[in-house]
Formats: C-alpha cells, sequence, structure tokens
C-alpha cells in the first residue's frame, strides 16, 4: 500500500503529464508522420507524407493549419501509418532546401495524395509557382 505522500507525488506526476500532452497537442491532432485531412464524414481526402520525408514534423504542421484556420479543428490529423482511403490523385514534390528557415539539410521526395482532381490541380499549380520545389510526377488526371 502507497504511503499517503507517495499517493499524493503519483497523483501530482500523472496531472503533470495530461496537462504537458494537452499543450504540446492543443488541437488534438495526434502523432505520426502522414498529415491527414478529413470530409465531414470522416473519411480521409488529403494526405502528406512531408514529416516521414524529413521535413516539419506532423504535429506541428496540423497544429499549425488549426491555428490558421480554427474551422479545420477535428479535420486534420497526424496518423501513423498511410490511409487505405482511395485518394487517386497525387505530387511528387522535392527541394534542395528545407522549408524551414532556408537551412539546407538532407530531405527525400514526399507526396500529397488526393480525393479530387480539382484540389490536386490547384495544389501542383501553388507548387510550380514557388521555384524551391521541383516537381518529380504529378498525377492529377487520376490515370
Amino acid at each position: 500500500m502507497l504511503h499517503p505522500f507517495n499517493k499524493l507525488i503519483l497523483l501530482t506526476a500523472s496531472s503533470l503529464t495530461v496537462i504537458s500532452c494537452a499543450i504540446v497537442d492543443p488541437h488534438g491532432v495526434g502523432i505520426g508522420q502522414y498529415l491527414q485531412g478529413k470530409n465531414a464524414n470522416g473519411i480521409v481526402v488529403y494526405e502528406n507524407d512531408q514529416a516521414k520525408s524529413g521535413y516539419l514534423n506532423c504535429p506541428n504542421m496540423a497544429n499549425l493549419e488549426v491555428n490558421m484556420n480554427p474551422k479545420l479543428k477535428g479535420f486534420v490529423n497526424c496518423s501513423i501509418s498511410p490511409t487505405n482511403a482511395s485518394l487517386p490523385f497525387a505530387i511528387r514534390v522535392h527541394s534542395e532546401n528545407s522549408p524551414a528557415l532556408n537551412m539546407t539539410y538532407n530531405t527525400k521526395p514526399f507526396s500529397l495524395k488526393f480525393a479530387a482532381k480539382a484540389e490536386c490541380q490547384a495544389q501542383l499549380a501553388g507548387y510550380k509557382k514557388d521555384p524551391k520545389w521541383i516537381i518529380l510526377e504529378e498525377n492529377c488526371s487520376g490515370a
């Protein structure tokens, strides 16, 4: 049986763990390397594996997105594994320079996958406008 003082220490440590998790993940986006966007039915309609390829980690990206657009809360999350949802439209992108602080470090190409052709085309157009990104593959036709 625990001494009352030890119970207090255990309770305090448990409370601090819960509080620190809430601070680290304020929007409940979870952990993992796959940033996923979901529709109102909870189906993944967008996936980005940028974090898996050495760029900004997923929880930071997801929380940043929710901070910039609070309506995304509950629709953006991180997963440890890729989705099984059908995402037939895709782009594969790479940059020799890190998007974080414009510092060079070892990154790999990453993929963006979409359920909707129009979203794929819009994202592709955005990446093409920025000269730091190299489009390695694009399949916005769904072929």
